[in-house]
């Protein structure tokens, strides 16, 4: 629970995503500009709080898709769903 700043800060943990925003905020780092944090999953809060986290993900809605299909087939699926890189202020 330390945040520095000029350090960028990579999370996959919410709890942790929390607690890096917390010390930003009781230390006065502006995000994106005096530390950044990069985390992981898209969830509609992360484009909101703090004018928007810095999140890479893979797409839910592709991976619905082919999950229904397998399904609905009866087909076994073993595939890689690509990730993307969602920018925002917090790099």
């Amino acid at each position: 629970g330390s945040i520095k700043k000029g350090v960028v800060y990579f999370s996959i943990d919410n709890m942790e995503i929390w607690e890096i925003l917390k010390d930003c905020r009781k230390k006065k780092l502006q995000l994106g500009k005096d530390a950044g944090l990069l985390t992981h999953n898209d969830e509609p809060v992360k484009e909101i709080i703090f004018d928007g986290l810095t999140t890479y993900s893979a797409s839910f809605t592709l991976m619905g898709e082919k999950a229904g299909k397998a399904v609905a087939q009866r087909l076994p699926i073993k595939e890689t769903i690509p990730t993307v890189l969602i920018r925002r202020n917090s790099l």
